[in-house]
């Protein structure tokens, strides 16, 4: 069995808070403080007295230093804070609200946050099991040296926390990272497994389609929100139980409100209300979008990006040619990949579930569409468009793929003729179209 939809979605959503992950090192580092401390009292002090890597202090100076390690610690986690405040409003204000998420998911500002609240940790439960051990007369120095090599981790990690906010605020940096998200979940896409194949060929599948859209019964939602992810398992069980067809009118990345079609089910003697629960339970609703399920979400991140700095008040035509490289990126890897199948069927090979993927061609829209609006009165926003495509289509699986991204194309070419007021703009855009046009006309698109 794979791993559920719902556990991924959990993750992914605990994945894009501050707190998860620092809470889960401040419990293990609170763990280790008891095991330590045990380790304490069973090791005879004599043995730890005069070794470089101890540190040798006296019973009444450890609360001291313990409370001077916490106070720094806590004291610094606000500093951390403010400092987070400052990539997230800039991110806000200059590359779009939507981009917060991948601040939101930096595995480093996580981790620092977690370094310090750990050694808070650390310390307040060795004060705590000093203080009620005191009559056993042992001193804690392994607990208390290794609280003194938490600060020191925690004083590197500050120093690397300043590199990374600074390299972090560029726009490369982001631009990559989000295209890098974009690519693993397109190779998970790959890697995951599809739909069942099932008894019926092309003509059943299509027959038992074009009778589930006319004559099925319309399952509604009772909730509103974006589809974070769609529980097939759960989807083809319910269909499977019920003797049904279903026809996904939403997938990922819709927003529904209560009363929208989900689904069509076919044939219509079922108990609606009933039905309608369990598919309900099977659609992942929250307040925004992300990525599982939804590679379209990505690579609008990486438009809005582009499209933000085209804007008059800012007018950067080289932050939209970097999205365009890793969008290109993204379109070689599904233009080379296999379409995904829109059937989906129980183990007893009965089609059971119909949905049609998002398509190559709303990708390549989403894409392109756009960057060409807003870029269309500059010459190298154009041109990186079309090298673009020209990138994209060597990897294109099939004419039809081709075809599409020759479309785009000549939409560059057009929107370019009329809104560049150059002759030697539009001659440069008419170069790198050429090479579009040359390198797929072997393939019959005219």
């Amino acid at each position: 069995m794979g791993i559920s939809i719902r556990f991924i979605d959990y993750l992914d959503r605990v994945r894009s808070t501050y707190w998860f992950l620092p809470l889960i090192m401040t419990a293990a580092s609170m763990i280790l403080a008891v095991l330590l401390l045990e380790v304490d009292r069973m090791t005879p002090d004599s043995l730890l007295e005069g070794k470089w890597y101890i540190l040798n202090v006296d019973s009444s100076d450890i609360n001291s230093i313990l409370l001077n390690i916490a106070g720094a610690a806590l004291g610094v986690i606000g500093v951390v804070f403010s400092i987070t405040l400052v990539p997230l409003t800039i991110a806000a204000s200059q590359y779009g609200p939507i981009l917060i998420r991948s601040f939101l998911r930096d595995t480093t500002t996580q981790v620092v946050l977690g370094t310090y609240s750990s050694t808070i940790g650390f310390c307040v439960m060795v004060l705590m099991s000093y203080e009620s051990g005191t009559d056993s007369g042992g001193v804690p120095l392994i607990s208390v040296t290794f609280a003194v090599l938490m600060l020191l981790v925690s004083l590197a990690m500050l120093l690397y926390f300043f590199h990374h906010v600074a390299e972090g605020l560029q726009a490369s940096k982001i631009i990559e990272n989000v295209g890098n998200e974009v690519e693993k979940e397109i190779r998970f896409e790959r890697w995951s497994s599809g739909p069942a194949e099932g008894r019926g060929g092309p003509g059943e599948e299509d027959k038992l389609r074009s009778v589930t859209m006319q004559q099925g019964k319309a399952v509604v939602a009772n909730k509103s929100g974006y589809v974070r992810a769609i529980d097939y398992g759960q989807l083809l069980k319910t269909a499977e139980k019920n003797d049904l067809v279903f026809y996904l009118k939403h997938i990922s990345g819709d927003f529904i409100v209560p009363g929208d079609q989900l689904l069509l089910a076919w044939p219509g003697s079922f108990e609606v209300i009933k039905l309608a629960a369990a598919v309900n339970a099977s659609y992942i609703l929250g307040d925004n979008r992300t990525m599982q399920q939804d590679i379209e979400y990505g690579m609008t991140s990486l438009v809005i990006i582009a499209s933000r700095a085209l804007s008059p008040a800012i007018n950067d035509p080289v932050t939209p040619a970097m999205c365009l490289n890793r969008l290109g990126v993204a379109l070689s890897m599904l233009a080379d990949s296999k379409p995904r199948s829109s059937y989906y069927y129980d183990k007893s090979g009965k089609l059971r579930v119909i949905a049609d993927p998002v398509s190559f061609e709303r990708m390549a829209g989403t894409s392109f569409d756009l960057i060409r609006q807003y870029g269309r009165g500059n010459a190298d926003v154009m041109i990186a468009i079309l090298k673009t495509i020209n990138s994209v289509a060597a990897h294109a699986s099939s004419d039809e793929k081709r075809a599409i991204l020759f479309r785009h194309a000549q939409l560059a070419l057009s929107d370019s003729d009329t809104s560049l007021p150059s002759p030697y703009d539009r001659k440069r855009v008419h170069q790198a179209y050429d090479e579009v046009r040359k390198s797929i006309e072997g393939t019959g698109i005219n």
